[in-house]
């Protein structure tokens, strides 16, 4: 009998869900950051030949309304943790890299794909190479499966991440971290992702020691 993906999830620690985007929200999504991007870049964080921003508007407003899915497609109760959207362009590489706590269910949404470029899942000896089409997503254990992407040949590549935590797991204080405050600064960088990242881990193991 075929596993479902919640079963799948399980056993592999990953998913690849085709459509995972409805086509009108992909649509939508796909030429609202084309928009944004090409009149507001100074919005969007560089970081190499790519732009890339956390807690933008739209990309939180997918990872709640993603929340029930994500949670049929896995069979877990789940907390949103962040969301953020890069722009890759040609020459950009993912490096390998395991995810942080609050990436603890960890979805991967292609928006805009001018050619393929598949994501490397890197389970024990085992390599899997998942190509996904704009609108279709890969939900897996970002803490467990090392991850990554060679250099891009292509023009441009817009990925989505929305990241979630299990409800009453070991990663629970990361719920929402990052809601209400989004990370990218028009006017200065003085606090990126990683500083606000960093400065609210130690807000929360500080108040969790006081408690103690």
């Amino acid at each position: 009998m075929e596993l479902t993906n919640a079963e799948k999830f399980e056993k592999e620690r990953f998913v690849a869900v085709k459509g995972l985007i409805e086509p009108y929200l992909l649509t939508f999504l796909g030429s609202y950051y084309r928009q944004i991007l090409k009149g507001r870049q100074s919005q969007f964080n560089r970081d190499g030949t790519s732009l890339n921003a956390s807690g933008e508007a739209c990309a939180d407003t997918v990872m709640y309304t993603l929340r029930s899915r994500i949670e049929a497609e896995t069979g877990l109760d789940l907390y949103p943790t962040f969301s953020f959207v890069r722009l890759y362009k040609k020459g950009d590489v993912l490096r390998k890299h395991i995810d942080q706590a609050a990436s603890e269910v960890n979805v991967s949404i292609t928006i805009l794909a001018s050619d393929p470029w598949p994501l490397a899942m890197h389970r024990g000896d085992e390599v899997i190479n998942l190509e996904l089409d704009p609108g279709d997503g890969v939900i897996f254990h970002g803490m467990e499966l090392v991850h990554e992407r060679e250099k891009f040949a292509g023009r441009e590549h817009l990925q989505l991440i929305v990241a979630y935590v299990e409800k009453g797991g070991a990663n629970q204080e990361m719920a929402f971290y990052r809601m209400g405050e989004p990370t990218y600064a028009p006017t200065s960088n003085k606090w990126g992702p990683g500083k606000k990242f960093m400065r609210y881990v130690a807000d929360v193991r500080e108040k969790r020691d006081a408690s103690n």
